[in-house]
């Protein structure tokens, strides 16, 4: 009778699990229901609504991975170089970024109303790329500059966007697939003698924050692009900043069956908070955002106008 028993039981469990995955085969997932389609002028007010409160912050830099490639095609890695610092930035093109190792600052890289920057001590690049907005064209792309400062800056996808939209960068909605939740707002401008998608952003249908960019040049390949995660309060609580940034951009070199992909260079940053502060106003403070050159580096000069701008050289 014991034995009989136990049958009883052992197949009424078996009976029971048969059940349960029939009718778990059966049930379709939850998927969340996506938010009401939104106008063009609505994205961008969500957005701004964010935007508006960062006109200028610094943020502390945790840690820093990925590798630079410079305009020889070197790769260097900087996984190992324990690496952290800071970011300054005041919209629209005001940056200066700075990473240091223990006591030594070893790369950085910066912007303001005339010039833009990047440099690295040796062995990781040994040079300072200098630029001038003047001569800059953006349609062509970075150049020989690994990651252009400005580019930087657009890519952590809190500038403000124009509302005027017959201002160029012409604005556009595009909504993508429902698995990807996202309205992507494209930015449009004449470029020779065409119309060339600038740069896009997507926009994160659920929390109306950017969580990608893409800048392309004007025969409409990607450039450099971004992913935005881990959104949290800056030390104010009046507005969200994106805690892991993950840059890479994208190069071509011209072969016999035309251009294709080069190396390029990748940066991924986790922030400390953000602290919005008018110490950081460049009306105010310029000087936060001046040029000074490294020692100790090759100073590359972009062009005849960032050459008579230009500081000498350090003395020792």
């Amino acid at each position: 009778m014991k034995m009989i028993a136990q049958i009883a039981k052992r197949q009424a469990i078996a009976a029971v699990l048969v059940i349960a995955t029939v009718l778990l085969a059966g049930c379709p997932a939850t998927v969340k229901p996506l938010p009401a389609p939104m106008t063009l002028d609505q994205v961008v007010a969500k957005v701004n609504a964010n935007n508006e409160k960062l006109p200028y912050f610094k943020a502390t830099i945790r840690t820093v991975r990925g590798e630079i490639v410079s305009d020889n095609g070197k790769r260097q890695g900087l996984d190992l170089l324990g690496l952290y610092g800071y970011l300054i930035y005041a919209q629209p093109a005001h940056l200066r970024l700075d990473l240091s190792k223990a006591t030594t600052s070893v790369m950085g890289m910066g912007s303001n109303d005339q010039l833009y920057w990047m440099w690295g001590i040796a062995p990781y690049v040994g040079k300072c790329w200098l630029g001038s907005y003047e001569k800059w064209n953006p349609a062509v792309g970075n150049g020989v500059i690994p990651i252009h400062p400005r580019q930087l800056a657009q890519l952590l996808g809190l500038d403000a966007i124009s509302t005027d939209f017959s201002h160029r960068p012409w604005p556009a909605l595009r909504v993508s697939e429902p698995a990807d939740r996202a309205n992507i707002l494209q930015f449009m401008a004449p470029v020779d003698d065409h119309v060339a998608l600038m740069h896009e952003l997507w926009v994160d249908r659920d929390t109306n924050l950017p969580r990608r960019v893409r800048v392309f040049n004007g025969h409409g390949q990607v450039v450099i692009e971004s992913a935005l995660r881990d959104w949290r309060k800056t030390k104010n609580g009046e507005a969200m900043f994106p805690h892991d940034v993950e840059v890479q951009s994208v190069t071509f070199k011209q072969t016999k069956t035309g251009l294709v992909p080069a190396p390029a260079s990748r940066l991924r940053m986790t922030f400390g908070g953000a602290d919005v502060s008018d110490r950081f106003d460049p009306a105010k403070h310029p000087l936060v955002y001046a040029f000074r050159r490294p020692p100790e580096v090759l100073l590359v000069p972009l062009d005849d106008v960032a050459t008579s701008q230009a500081e000498p050289e350090p003395q020792p």
